[in-house]
C-alpha cells in the first residue's frame, strides 16, 4: 500500500535533502582514508570506530559499541606469506598473494592443470587430484571456485586476476563466523592469485605441455575482538519499530570506494535523522559492520544472531549501503525486494531525475542479492537500495571486480581517496533518505505482495518445465496463483482503508485508524518474513546459507537434477521423497501468508 505523502511530509523531505552537505561528507572521507587500511580487529579499525562515535556524539546522537570475538583472517597481514615459482619447462618466480581464510601449506612442487573458469563442468576429463589447478579469478564467487577445487581433490589453487592488480578476497564459503557444523567448509587447501599478465603466461605454458610449480602459503586464521557501533534513534509514535541502515567499515587499502563513502554517509544520516527525530513515526538504526572483508560478513551475522528476536519483531525494512561516491560511476540503478518494488519504483521515478539528473532503472526480485552484508534474508527483512557502476567502456572499469562500482582498484591498496568523487557521493544518500523517511512515516507499511506472488509463479513454472514430468509442481503453482489473487484483494482493501483515513474528520477518527494500522502492519511484517525467507533460503530463518550462488526457491532446485536420473534408482526415489517434503514446506508457507492476508481483510474499522 503506497501512501500519498501529506504536505507536512513533503516539507520534511525538502528540509532533510537540504541538510545533506557534500563538504561535510568529504570531511569524513578525508579523515577515514587518512587512517589507512582498516583490517577487522586492528588498531586502525578502532580508530575508525572511535571517529564514528565522536562524530555523532558531538550532536547528541545516541550510539552504542558492541565488542565481540570474531573469526578472522587477512591473507596479507603480518606473518602471512605466499611464494610461487615455475620449475618446468622454464624456471622463474611469479609475484603472488594469498587471501583471507586460505589454507596453509609448506613448500610443495606439483603439476599445474589449467581448468579455465573453475566451475565443476570445467574439471570433466581432467585429472587434478594432488595437483595445483589454475583458474580465472571470480571476484565474489572466488570462494565457491576454491571449494570446488578442494572437492575435486586439488592440492592448491592459483587464480588469474582479470586486471593489472591482484584483488584481495576472503575465500571461505561460510557466511559469518562458523558454527561447529559449517566449520567443515573452512578451506583446507591454499590459494594464491597472480596478475593478469602473469596468469596468461602460466596459461600459455599449460597449453604447450606439462608444467610444474613450487608453491607455499602461510595464512593466519584466528579470533580477534571487533567493534560494532550502532546508532539508535527512536520514532516519536512507534519507538520500538525501526528501519535498519548498515554497511561495513573494515577495508582493503584505504577503502575510499569500499566502503569509506558509505561510512561517511552513515555519520551524516545519523546527524540529520536525530535532528528531525520528533517527526519520525518509526525510528532508524544505523550500523557500521566490522568483519565484512576479513570475516566474511561476521559483524552483520553476529547482529542477526544476537538480535534476531528484535529484528524479527520490529525491523520494518533494511538498506545496505556499499561503494557509493566512486569516480566515474555514473550508471545508476535502484533495487528492492519485490514487496517494495512498486514503492521503490514510484519514488525513483519521482525523485531520481531531480537528484541524479536522469531517471534511473528500477529492478526487483524477491531473490535478494546476497552481498554487502545482506545477512538478514533468512529473517525475511524487506530491503531497499541503490547503486552506481562505471560504464563498461570506461578505462576505469575492471574485469574481475565485485564492488567499488566496478573500478579496477577494487579490494586493493590502490583504493585511495583519488578514486572517490565528492560530487557523486551525496546522490545515493539523498535517494536513500527519501525512501527511508517514507517507510518510517507511512501509516500502512508500503509493501505489496502481487509482485512477490509473480516471482513464486515464475520460478514454480520454470521448475515444472525443468521437471520433465518427473515431479509435480502444479500444487505449488496453484497456491502461488491463489496468493496472487489474495494479494490483489489485500491491496484493494488497504487502498480503500487508506482513502477513508485520509478523509478523517476528527482526531478521534485518526487515532482509531492508526491503532488498526498498527495491527495491520504487524501482520504485513509476518507476511514478508514468511515469503522472503522461503523464496531465498535453503537453511531457513535461523541459519545462514553458504556464501555461494543460490538460486530462488533453492530447496526445490534439485527438481532439475531429478529429471536427469533413472526414476527406478534408489538415488532418484530418495531425492523425490525429499523434494515432496520441501514442496510441502513451501506450500505451507504460501498458505500461512494467504491466511494472514485474509485475516487482515476481515478487520473492521
Amino acid at each position: 500500500m503506497i501512501w500519498t505523502p501529506t504536505e507536512t511530509q513533503r516539507k520534511l523531505e525538502s528540509k532533510i535533502l537540504a541538510e545533506i552537505s557534500k563538504d561535510e561528507l568529504w570531511k569524513h572521507v578525508e579523515h577515514l582514508c587518512s587512517i589507512g587500511e582498516k583490517f577487522a580487529g586492528s588498531p586502525e579499525e578502532k580508530k575508525a570506530c572511535d571517529y564514528f562515535v565522536k562524530s555523532v556524539k558531538e550532536y547528541g546522537v545516541p550510539i552504542e559499541v558492541y565488542e565481540f570475538d570474531s573469526f578472522l583472517s587477512y591473507g596479507r597481514g603480518p606473518g602471512d606469506k605466499a611464494e610461487l615459482s615455475v620449475t618446468y619447462p622454464e624456471n622463474f618466480s611469479v609475484k603472488c598473494q594469498s587471501h583471507a581464510m586460505s589454507g596453509s601449506m609448506p613448500l610443495i612442487e606439483e603439476e599445474l592443470v589449467d581448468v579455465g573458469a573453475g566451475e565443476s563442468k570445467d574439471y570433466e576429463g581432467k585429472e587434478v587430484k594432488g595437483k595445483v589447478v589454475l583458474v580465472d579469478f571470480a571476484a565474489l564467487w572466488a570462494p565457491e571456485r576454491l571449494y570446488i577445487a578442494q572437492e575435486k581433490g586439488a592440492k592448491a589453487q592459483i587464480t588469474i586476476s582479470g586486471d593489472p592488480v591482484i584483488h584481495d578476497m576472503v575465500v571461505t564459503t561460510i557466511w559469518g563466523t562458523p558454527t561447529r557444523e559449517s566449520s567443515a567448509r573452512i578451506p583446507k587447501i591454499p590459494i594464491v592469485s597472480v596478475t593478469n599478465e602473469d596468469g596468461r603466461r602460466l596459461r600459455e605454458l599449460c597449453k604447450r605441455g606439462p608444467v610444474k610449480v613450487k608453491m607455499m602459503v602461510e595464512v593466519w586464521r584466528g579470533w580477534k575482538k571487533v567493534r560494532l557501533p550502532i546508532v539508535t534513534i527512536k520514532g516519536a509514535e512507534e519507538p520500538d519499530k525501526y528501519f535498519l541502515i548498515g554497511g561495513h567499515y573494515c577495508s582493503w587499502g584505504d577503502g575510499m570506494t569500499d566502503n569509506v563513502g558509505g561510512d561517511a554517509i552513515f555519520i551524516e544520516m545519523a546527524k540529520i535523522f536525530w535532528k528531525y527525530r520528533d517527526q519520525l513515526k518509526r525510528g532508524v538504526k544505523i550500523a557500521w559492520w566490522p568483519g565484512h572483508s576479513q570475516g566474511r560478513y561476521s559483524g552483520s551475522t553476529w547482529f542477526a544472531d544476537n538480535f534476531w528476536e528484535d529484528l524479527n519483531k520490529n525491523c520494518v525494512a533494511c538498506m545496505i549501503i556499499d561503494s557509493p561516491g566512486v569516480k566515474g560511476a555514473t550508471r545508476w540503478s535502484s533495487h528492492s525486494s519485490s514487496d517494495l518494488y512498486q514503492f521503490n519504483k514510484q519514488n525513483t521515478e519521482e525523485y531520481s531525475k531531480d537528484i541524479m539528473g536522469e531517471k534511473i532503472p528500477v529492478r526487483h526480485s524477491t531473490m535478494v542479492s546476497r552481498s554487502g552484508d545482506q545477512s538478514f534474508t533468512g529473517i525475511g527483512l524487506s530491503s531497499l537500495g541503490s547503486g552506481s557502476g562505471i560504464p563498461a567502456d570506461s578505462p576505469l572499469r575492471g574485469k574481475t571486480t565485485g564492488g567499488s562500482g566496478g573500478g579496477w582498484w577494487w579490494h586493493s591498496l590502490n583504493d585511495t581517496i583519488d578514486k572517490g568523487d565528492k560530487d557523486l557521493l551525496p546522490l545515493p544518500m539523498k535517494m536513500g533518505m527519501i525512501n527511508i523517511l517514507k517507510v518510517c512515516n507511512s501509516p500502512i507499511l508500503p509493501v505489496e505482495f502481487e509482485p512477490v506472488a509473480d516471482d513464486y509463479l515464475q520460478v514454480s513454472k520454470e521448475l515444472n518445465e525443468g521437471a520433465r514430468g518427473m515431479f509435480d509442481v502444479s500444487p505449488l503453482i496453484n497456491r502461488a496463483e491463489e496468493l496472487k489473487v489474495e494479494a490483489k484483494n489485500l491491496e484493494q482493501y488497504l487502498s480503500k482503508l487508506m482513502s477513508r483515513y485520509e478523509k478523517f474528520e476528527t482526531e478521534e477518527d485518526k487515532e482509531r485508524f492508526e491503532e488498526v494500522f498498527k495491527a495491520i502492519n504487524e501482520s504485513l511484517l509476518k507476511m514478508t518474513r514468511i515469503l522472503i525467507s522461503t523464496f531465498n533460503t535453503q537453511c531457513g530463518r535461523f541459519e545462514q546459507d553458504p556464501a555461494i550462488r543460490i538460486p530462488p526457491l533453492p530447496v526445490l532446485q534439485p527438481i532439475k537434477e531429478l529429471a536427469t536420473l533413472d526414476p527406478k534408482t534408489d538415488d532418484a526415489r530418495f531425492l523425490k521423497t525429499g523434494l515432496i517434503r520441501e514442496r510441502n514446506k513451501v506450500i505451507d508457507s504460501l498458505d500461512r501468508a494467504i491466511d494472514i492476508a485474509k485475516v487482515i481483510q476481515s478487520i473492521k474499522v
